[in-house]
């Protein structure tokens, strides 16, 4: 009966933004995504990041940049599969960041199932 999984880094329990961070280095030594900014489909991500709907996400924010146009701010992501549900992890272990602590909700699906 459930149909999709929305994934947050906001703690349910008292309402705070948990960590969310996966850095990515230039080869120059800078940061590919700018402090406190969401690097999906924004920045590239091309050693440090977890895929939710094959969408690369890394930066210091959780957001779809494909569907958020504020960088700076998160906003849940959406995971719509008829499942299995898998969330992707990669890693260069060079500079990784604080990494990421997620939760999810599952919603119902609003379509009739036969």
């Amino acid at each position: 009966m459930f149909c999709d999984v929305v994934l947050s880094n906001m703690d349910p329990t008292n309402g705070k933004e948990n960590t969310f961070q996966l850095v990515n280095i230039a080869d120059d030594g800078s940061s590919i995504v700018p402090p406190n900014q969401a690097g999906v489909e924004i920045f590239s991500c091309p050693d440090d990041y977890i895929a939710i709907n094959y969408v690369r996400l890394c930066g210091e924010r959780l957001n779809d940049g494909s569907l958020v146009a504020d960088a700076s701010v998160n906003k849940p992501v959406t995971y719509s599969s008829a499942g299995p549900i898998v969330i992707a992890v990669q890693t260069d272990q060079s500079t990784v960041g604080r990494g990421f602590k997620l939760t999810y909700t599952q919603l119902v699906c609003t379509n009739k199932i036969r």
